[in-house]
């Protein structure tokens, strides 16, 4: 029972288990997986650093950044932790070639790794510390994408960024050592934080969405840290996020489980439990990166809409996660 004698809230519950987790109860398989899709995120990141949607970003970004504590992939500027969240976000999932949980059509690493990455690099945390935090991240961001899946999207949210924005806040809380009210905290405020809208994916106006929901979970972990709190049940209440933005969630698919195990060894690159990828392997965005491959002509201001090319790399249609 949750501590005002109702049953647990969805946060609440989510909140245990992101601070119980042990690295020792992953499994192998799944760390693998999660290397593999941290690859697969650099290897995108890297084949956009000079596409003109990237710098643009940093260029809007730089004059207010707090200090040049963070790496932005590919080039030799440096940011503080949310401004470089912020803009490598935008180049992961700039093309497409990123991960695909196939029943949400979330794209779990974009949104997630870049945070935890840029906060690690500014506080010197170790690399097993950032892949246990990914995979807890990445986690979250997919059941509450099942929760609330396929209304949501239905309804024009884009739904990697609306939950992004929760596995990035998952993540940076697990990386930052919150306890378990802390981490419900943090996820409460995400909930204030989440947007992005399925109308925008054909402009530039879609990386703005994705960059957020990196920067502002990170934001989130932070201000609970710092003693923020939020609502009980921010995420399924009846003025909570998920009924603000679609209809009653299926909280059996947000507290289902225990750890990030199940599934994910029958998947390519995402690393979730219920992920199915549809991104075949870390190789294509590989070769993308050193062929230097621009951006699609979709993701940039002067289209109105997707070209006959706005396919991803299995076929799927580019403008859908």
């Amino acid at each position: 029972m949750g501590g005002d004698g109702h049953a647990p809230y969805a946060g609440e519950i989510l909140g245990r288990f992101i601070a119980a987790s042990r690295w020792e109860e992953i499994p192998a398989s799944l760390r693998h997986e999660g290397r593999r899709a941290l690859l697969n995120f650099f290897g995108g990141a890297l084949g956009v650093a000079r596409d003109p949607a990237v710098e643009t970003a940093l260029r809007v970004m730089a004059p207010f950044s707090g200090g040049g504590h963070a790496t932005v992939i590919g080039r030799a500027e440096r940011l503080d932790a949310m401004g470089a969240a912020f803009v490598n976000t935008i180049a992961a999932n700039l093309l497409d070639y990123d991960d695909t949980h196939l029943e949400t059509v979330i794209h779990p690493t974009a949104p997630v790794a870049p945070p935890l990455l840029a906060l690690a690099e500014q506080r010197g945390l170790g690399g097993k510390a950032v892949l246990h935090a990914f995979l807890l991240g990445a986690e979250v961001e997919c059941r509450l994408g099942c929760a609330v899946s396929p209304g949501h999207y239905a309804r024009g949210w884009h739904i990697t960024s609306t939950c992004g924005v929760f596995g990035a806040a998952a993540g940076c809380a697990r990386l930052l050592g919150l306890d378990a009210a802390q981490c419900w905290a943090a996820l409460g405020i995400a909930a204030s934080q989440s947007a992005g809208l399925v109308e925008n994916l054909p402009s530039a106006a879609k990386n703005v969405g994705m960059g957020n929901a990196a920067r502002n979970g990170l934001l989130a972990a932070l201000l609970a840290q710092a003693g923020y709190g939020a609502a009980p049940a921010a995420i399924e209440g009846p003025l909570g996020w998920a009924r603000a933005m679609g209809d009653a969630p299926d909280l059996r698919r947000v507290t289902g489980g225990s750890a990030p195990a199940g599934n994910s060894r029958a998947t390519p690159t995402s690393p979730t439990r219920a992920a199915s990828s549809s991104t075949p392997s870390s190789m294509p965005a590989w070769r993308c990166a050193c062929r230097g491959r621009r951006s699609p002509r979709w993701w940039w201001p002067g289209t109105s809409s997707c070209s006959t090319a706005a396919t991803g790399p299995c076929g799927t249609s580019a403008t859908r996660g």
